[in-house]
């Protein structure tokens, strides 16, 4: 049974009026609000308890794998049935039991089973979180539950669930020295750039000569859908590595044959390298990205400058990577096998 109702604002007032129609007496009701999300979510509060008094009056006592199968015939296309081996999974595991008896501890513990027996990764984990979701919001609009478990569930940033080190500056310089000898006038220069401005390994394959202003000490990157993204001024070093680059092609950072970088091939040289190397540091592209913005908080820079350079969303994507301490920073070592497979690792429960 679905409310009628309508949320409008007087022209002489500032508050929202909601005018509803009580589904049990057949009466008219109004009432006012500061806010018009606040009339939306009374609305659907509302509608909420009307479906689930509905359903317990019933005695509606459908299992979880009954609401599947249901929720199959209605929405076959759905996320949740992306992957067919994981919603098997899910439906052997709660297919018994009451949907609205689903714990997010039940669902935390048996996400942390499938990472140990399928040798899943946390990402995989945060993806089935994602397609599962689905048929949560679906159980909770149609009154099998009051709430969506998932959304409790907390995974860990991504610089913590993999096994990363955070590069000191020292060892930054002592890759570089290295990397200069290696491959002077390929590998290097990517790096150093890298390291100098936040860039990611594609956006330094995509970078043109265009979108460098060498008198402003300037760099724009231009997204080839969405067009402007972000600018940003660096030093007078990376300009000059910039500068030195042979101008045979539209882009600035080309192979041996003056063409477009293929980005695989960063990879591939970064191996040979570190095979090269063996007593350095262990790393990737992405750590060397991820120490760019390390090292700038640490040379005093700040979180709305570091943020804008890294073209975050909001400060907070900033402050969660780079700022709150992580288990695996305040270690000397990576982290151990033991550790990661350890039930308290990964996942956590918020509390209400």
């Amino acid at each position: 049974m679905k409310i009628k109702a309508k949320i409008y604002k007087k022209s002489n007032c500032d508050k929202w009026t909601l005018n509803y129609i009580e589904p049990k007496t057949q009466k008219r009701i109004r009432k006012s609000f500061i806010t018009k999300l606040m009339a939306i979510q009374y609305l659907e509060s509302m509608q909420d308890s009307i479906i689930q008094k509905k359903r317990d009056r019933e005695g509606h006592r459908m299992t979880m794998g009954e609401v599947i199968d249901l929720y199959y015939e209605k929405h076959p296309t759905s996320k949740f049935f992306y992957v067919k081996y994981q919603t098997k999974l899910f439906k052997e595991q709660f297919g018994k039991q009451i949907p609205k008896e689903i714990t997010p501890y039940e669902l935390r513990d048996w996400l942390l089973e499938m990472r140990v027996k399928h040798d899943l990764s946390m990402k995989s984990l945060s993806e089935m979180r994602l397609n599962f979701q689905t048929i949560f919001r679906f159980l909770k609009r149609e009154g099998y539950c009051t709430e969506n478990p998932f959304k409790r569930l907390k995974f860990r940033n991504r610089v913590d669930f993999y096994r990363r080190d955070k590069l000191s500056q020292s060892d930054m310089k002592l890759i570089l020295e290295n990397l200069f000898y290696f491959s002077p006038y390929f590998l290097y220069p990517f790096v150093y750039a890298m390291y100098h401005t936040g860039m990611s390994k594609q956006e330094l394959v995509d970078l043109k000569h265009e979108h460098f202003n060498h008198e402003e000490r300037r760099i724009n990157i231009v997204h080839p859908r969405v067009g402007f993204v972000r600018s940003f001024q660096v030093d007078q070093n990376v300009v000059g590595i910039l500068r030195s680059q042979r101008k045979t092609c539209d882009y600035i950072l080309t192979n041996a044959y003056d063409r477009k970088i293929d980005p695989n091939l960063i990879s591939r040289h970064l191996v040979r390298f570190r095979s090269r190397f063996p007593e350095l540091p262990d790393f990737n592209v992405d750590n060397i990205k991820l120490a760019f913005g390390f090292h700038y908080l640490e040379r005093g820079g700040k979180v709305e400058d570091l943020s804008l350079i890294l073209g975050h969303s909001s400060r907070d994507i900033t402050v969660s990577i780079y700022c709150r301490p992580r288990r695996i920073f305040t270690k000397k070592e990576a982290a151990t096998d033991e550790e990661i497979q350890a039930a308290d690792w990964g996942i956590e429960v918020n509390e209400l």
